[in-house]
């Protein structure tokens, strides 16, 4: 899971937590760890756009920074 927390935000009656429990391997990635990365296997921790410097080299040699 990609930047979201769908544990904390779908509706209760839901119950994601026992159906994210049936899946084999579950990976969330985002900034913090918050609910549904605590009922994941893997948490990747995300940069923050202000920490990034997102510099690139264009083809002809350029520098762009993002």
């Amino acid at each position: 899971m990609l930047e979201c927390n769908p544990v904390d935000t779908a509706p209760a009656d839901l119950e994601l937590e026992a159906v994210l429990d049936q899946v084999p391997l579950r990976i969330h990635a985002g900034l913090y760890y918050d609910e549904t990365a605590a009922h994941c296997h893997w948490h990747l921790p995300l940069t923050h756009n202000l920490d990034g410097w997102n510099d690139a080299r264009a083809a002809d040699g350029s520098v762009c920074l993002g």
